[in-house]
C-alpha cells in the first residue's frame, strides 16, 4: 500500500471520528451510514444484540438498521408484504397490545405510500393506496385527500404534509412490553426491510426500560466501546468481536439435543394405560387397568409412609385401644400402590411443585393424591362417561379434564363440582391442554378436529381441523403461537392459532403418536407406537413456512430408537431434560 493511501485512510478515519463526534453533541440517535453511501448488511440478529446494548445503556433510538437490498422492485414487493404482515400480526394480538400498536399503523402507511411516489412507482403507489386507505379513513380522511393528489415526485416536492413526513421522524410511544412483542415479530421471518423502515421514519420511545444484563456488560465495556467500533469499522455494526463470534455460532448450530432418560414398565401382570414423571425427576407415576396407580422413587431415597394408611382390610385393629402418633408404625419403599379407584386409570399427571397428583378413571371420577401421606384426598365427580385425560394449569390452580362424555371441564382444586363445560365435539373428547397463559383450552377429539376453548367465557373461539383419525396428544409452542397435534393418522400437524389454519405437516412416525412436548428453545419431541423419539427443530420448521395447507416436512433433527412397544408419554423436565416413559 502507498504512502498516498495511507494518508488517505487516515483522513476518512478523522473525519468519521470528526462526523460521528459532532453527531453525538447534536443528540443525534442515528448512524453515520445514514450520511455516507456505503452501509453495512447486518442480520436482524445482529441488529437485536446491537439494539438491546444501545437501549440499555442510554440511547433513545433502539431500531436503527440499514437498508439490506438495492433492487427498487424487490425491495417494495417485500416491504409492502411485511406491513401486510404487520397489520395482520396487530389484529391478532393481544388487545392490550393491540391498542398501542394499532397507531403505528398510520405513519407506515404514509411513509411506504411516499416512498413508492419518490421513486416513480406510479402504478406501484395507487394499487398500494387502494388495498390500505379504508383503514384509516375514519381518522385521517383530510391527510389521506391530500395525499390522494400527490402522484408524482413534482407534486410530491411541493406537499407540506410530505415534506413534514420526509423530512421528521415520527414520535412513537410503546411501554416495554409491547416493545419486545413487536421486535419478536420484527426479527421473525427475517423482517429486515419492514425493520431499517421502522428506524428510517419513525422514533420508538420506549419509556419502560428494565435493567439486564446486557446493561452491566455495556458498563464494563463502555469505555472501550467507542474504540473498537473506531478499530473494527463498520463491519460489525459496533458489537464486540467476541459477542459477533458468540451470536454467530449460535444461528449457524442446530439447536442442542437434550439428555433422555428413558424409564420402560416391564413385567407388569396388568396393562399400563398411562405414566408421567414428576419435574424434577424423582418420581414416576403410572396407571393400570387393574384400577391401580402406582409411585416409583427415581432416587435412592425411598417413599416413607404410615403402615395404618396402606393396611389391608383384614389386618385393621377392632379392638378400643387407639394408637397415639408416636406408636403408628411407619415404611419405606422403592415403589407404593394407591387405591381408589374402580376402573381403569388412563391420565395421570404431577403438580409444578410435586406436592400432589391428578388420575383419571374408566369409574367417571379424577382424583387428588398428596405426596406427603399418598393418600386420596379429592374426588371430583361430573363426567358421564370413563374420563380419558386431565391436565394442570401452570399455576396449579385449575385442571381441565377430557371424556368420552364428548365435553371438557374445567375445576378448581378447591371444589368439587366443575366451573365451565365445554360442549361442541361431536364424539370422545380424547385430551385437552392448556394454553401456556392459562386463558385458552385446547381440545382434540375422534371427530378429528382441534377446538380452543375462552376459559372466562367457557366459548369456543378456533376450530382446527385435517387430522384423518382421533388426536392422543396436544402442545402448545413456547410463545402460544402455534398449536401441535397428533394421534392415529400418524401425522404432526401444526396450526397457527391467530388464523387457525394448518401451516405445517410433520411426517416420519410408523405408528399412532402418543405424547408431544416443547422446550423453551423450540424443540420439539414426539413420541408413539413405534418406540422412537422424534425431535423437531420448530425454528427452521415454521421459519420455511409458506403457509400452504398441504405443506410436509420429515426432516427431524435426531432419532431415539428405543425397544419399548410403546411410548406412553415424554416431558421436558425444569432442567430441561427429556424424560420418557415406555412399556
Amino acid at each position: 500500500m502507498s504512502e498516498n493511501d495511507d494518508n488517505q485512510q487516515k483522513d476518512n478515519s478523522s473525519e468519521s471520528t470528526t462526523l460521528s463526534n459532532f453527531l453525538k453533541v447534536r443528540k443525534y440517535s442515528g448512524e453515520i451510514s445514514d450520511f455516507v453511501d456505503s452501509t453495512p448488511d447486518c442480520s436482524v440478529m445482529d441488529l437485536l444484540v446491537k439494539q438491546a446494548i444501545e437501549s440499555e445503556s442510554g440511547q433513545n433510538n433502539v431500531l436503527a438498521f440499514s437498508a439490506t437490498t438495492k433492487d427498487a422492485s424487490a425491495y417494495f414487493q417485500q416491504l409492502e408484504e411485511q406491513f401486510i404482515a404487520l397489520k395482520t400480526f396487530i389484529a391478532g394480538t393481544n388487545p392490550a397490545y393491540k391498542q398501542e400498536l394499532i397507531g403505528l399503523k398510520f405513519p407506515l402507511f404514509v411513509n411506504i405510500y411516499l416512498e413508492l411516489v419518490e421513486k416513480s412507482q406510479d402504478k406501484k403507489s395507487m394499487l398500494f393506496y387502494n388495498q390500505h386507505v379504508g383503514d384509516f379513513l375514519t381518522e385521517h380522511k383530510e391527510e389521506l385527500q391530500h395525499l390522494r393528489g400527490i402522484t408524482g415526485p413534482e407534486k410530491l416536492s411541493t406537499s407540506d404534509i410530505a415534506a413534514n413526513f420526509r423530512k421528521s421522524k415520527f414520535v412513537y410511544k410503546l411501554s416495554h412490553k409491547v416493545f419486545i412483542n413487536l421486535l419478536q415479530f420484527l426479527s421473525s421471518q427475517s423482517r429486515s426491510i419492514l425493520l431499517h423502515f421502522i428506524d428510517k421514519n419513525i422514533h420508538l420511545d420506549i419509556n419502560n426500560v428494565r435493567t439486564s444484563l446486557l446493561e452491566t456488560y455495556t458498563e464494563r465495556i463502555g469505555g472501550e466501546k467507542d474504540k473498537a467500533n473506531d478499530n473494527k469499522g463498520s463491519d460489525n455494526c459496533g458489537v464486540p468481536a467476541e459477542l459477533m463470534d458468540a451470536i454467530k455460532a449460535m444461528k449457524d448450530e442446530p439447536p442442542n439435543l437434550p439428555t433422555v432418560i428413558l424409564h420402560s414398565v416391564t413385567n407388569s401382570q396388568h396393562g399400563v394405560t398411562s405414566a408421567v414423571i414428576s419435574n424434577d425427576g424423582q418420581l414416576m407415576c403410572a396407571g393400570f387397568e387393574d384400577s391401580a396407580v402406582r409411585l416409583w422413587s427415581l432416587t435412592p431415597k425411598k417413599l416413607v409412609v404410615n403402615e395404618a394408611s396402606f393396611r389391608e382390610l383384614s389386618q385393621i385393629n377392632l379392638g378400643t385401644e387407639v394408637a397415639g402418633d408416636d406408636d403408628i408404625a411407619k415404611t419405606s419403599s422403592e415403589t407404593l400402590t394407591l387405591r381408589a379407584h374402580s376402573g381403569p386409570v388412563y391420565s395421570v399427571c404431577f403438580s409444578q411443585d410435586n406436592s400432589f397428583m391428578l388420575s383419571a378413571s374408566e369409574d367417571l371420577s379424577v382424583r387428588l393424591w398428596t405426596m406427603n401421606s399418598y393418600t386420596n384426598r379429592v374426588s371430583y365427580i361430573g363426567h358421564n362417561y370413563p374420563v380419558w385425560h386431565v391436565d394442570l394449569s401452570n399455576l396449579d390452580v385449575y385442571f381441565v379434564s377430557a371424556s368420552m362424555d364428548q365435553t371438557a371441564r374445567l375445576w378448581n382444586l378447591e371444589y368439587n363440582y366443575p366451573l365451565r363445560i365445554f360442549a361442541g365435539h361431536t364424539s370422545s373428547v380424547d385430551t385437552a391442554k392448556f394454553h401456556p397463559n392459562c386463558t385458552y383450552i385446547a381440545t382434540a377429539s375422534a371427530d378429528q378436529t382441534c377446538r380452543l376453548w375462552d376459559v372466562h367465557s367457557g366459548s369456543f373461539v378456533r376450530l382446527f381441523s385435517g387430522h384423518k383419525g382421533s388426536i392422543f396428544s396436544l402442545a402448545f409452542s413456547p410463545d402460544g403461537k402455534h398449536l401441535f397435534g397428533g394421534g392415529e393418522d400418524r401425522v404432526i400437524h401444526v396450526w397457527d392459532i391467530s388464523s387457525g389454519k394448518r401451516v405445517k405437516q410433520l411426517t416420519s412416525h410408523s405408528h399412532t403418536l402418543y405424547s408431544l412436548t416443547v422446550n423453551s428453545c423450540n424443540l420439539l419431541a414426539s413420541a408413539g407406537g413405534d418406540g422412537k423419539v422424534l425431535f423437531w427443530d420448530l425454528n427452521e420448521v415454521l421459519k420455511t413456512s409458506t403457509g400452504q395447507d398441504s405443506e410436509t416436512w420429515s426432516k427431524p433433527i435426531h432419532s431415539y430408537t428405543t425397544k419399548c412397544v410403546n411410548i406412553l408419554n415424554c416431558s421436558y423436565s425444569n432442567d430441561n431434560l427429556l424424560y420418557v416413559v415406555g412399556n
